[in-house]
């Protein structure tokens, strides 16, 4: 499930909530008057509760990268900062173009089952070409500010863009770049350690690609760590499903399994 349609099942919960609620605490949608007024607040925070609680039930079926797009609080305090400083606006204009691309192409946020195709359109694609250009001045600009987990954060999505366009050398380099940077903060925000965890899981999952399973292990490894002291049950699982693939046998097990189902409908 992505963040729109969670968004989407959270409003129609909280317009069903609204109106039940406005039919049994007897608001007449038709009238004015203080009392009247007072039963409509109270519907409509019974609506708002609602939809928050739909919406907190239904998100651990969000992967692991449209989770953090979920994050409204610092994406509003990305805007609000980005009206005051052009670094913020290079940035969320990046990402805009990034996510609309996304969004108009149907890839999910961490693009590993991009055909070969769509690679190619990606990198020929005029619109990722500016949000590169974006997000480097980004990183140049928080860099320059002393702002490093901004810079690390900017670094981790041109990694993701670099991921996209099938660049599998410099999508690595920049989940480095932004790992340089957190691993010597003294502290991390917990946004920060899920990027952080995010960043070693896609260079686990690069390596995997390449065929480097000691070091898609060892990436692997680095963010099962991060993810089981963020008590992420989620990441949790896609990274222990990850880390199998490492697994000499995970191959010939596989194959096995297709010979299975085959026979199985041979059957």
């Amino acid at each position: 499930m992505n963040s729109k349609l969670l968004f989407l099942i959270g409003f129609v919960a909280g317009v069903v909530a609204f109106f039940l609620a406005a039919s049994w605490l007897g608001v007449d949608l038709t009238k004015s008057g203080a009392q009247n007024g007072a039963r409509g607040i109270a519907a409509v925070g019974i609506a708002v509760l609602v939809s928050i609680v739909v919406m907190a039930l239904a998100a651990p079926s969000i992967n692991r990268a449209d989770r953090s797009e979920l994050a409204v609080t610092p994406r509003l305090r990305e805007q609000a900062l980005g009206r005051k400083d052009p670094r913020y606006k290079d940035f969320i204009r990046a990402r805009s173009l990034y996510l609309g691309y996304l969004s108009e192409h149907r890839i999910s946020d961490i693009p590993y089952g991009v055909t070969p195709a769509q690679r190619a359109a990606a990198r020929h694609d005029s619109g990722l070409a500016e949000a590169e250009r974006l997000f480097i001045a980004a990183c140049d600009g928080a860099i320059n500010a002393g702002s490093q987990p901004d810079a690390a954060v900017a670094w981790y999505q041109l990694g993701l863009l670099y991921q996209l366009q099938g660049r599998l050398d410099e999508a690595p380099q920049a989940m480095r770049n932004a790992l340089g940077i957190f691993d010597n903060l003294p502290q991390l925000a917990s946004d920060h350690q899920e990027i952080q965890s995010n960043c070693h899981y896609v260079l686990g999952k690069v390596a995997l690609e390449q065929g480097d399973r000691v070091l898609a292990r060892s990436a692997l490894e680095s963010a099962l760590k991060i993810d089981t002291a963020r008590h992420d049950r989620r990441a949790q699982a896609e990274t222990r499903a990850a880390l199998a693939r490492c697994d000499d046998n995970y191959n010939s097990t596989y194959q096995s399994l297709l010979d299975r189902i085959r026979l199985t409908r041979l059957d």
